[in-house]
């Protein structure tokens, strides 16, 4: 379920575009197992030149 919770919500996030925000597996007891946190800048602006 994790997986597929964190490709749902990375694709997403890809498919909007969005820019500084990445999805993370960081599955803890009780709660989500996917947390939506700051990405790597450069990598968002490498990926971006390359559209």
């Amino acid at each position: 379920m994790c997986g597929m919770n964190h490709a749902f919500l990375a694709g997403y996030l890809n498919g909007l575009e969005v820019n500084g925000v990445r999805a993370v597996l960081a599955p803890e007891p009780g709660e989500c197992c996917v947390r939506l946190g700051p990405s790597d800048t450069d990598r968002d602006d490498r990926m971006a030149r390359d559209r």
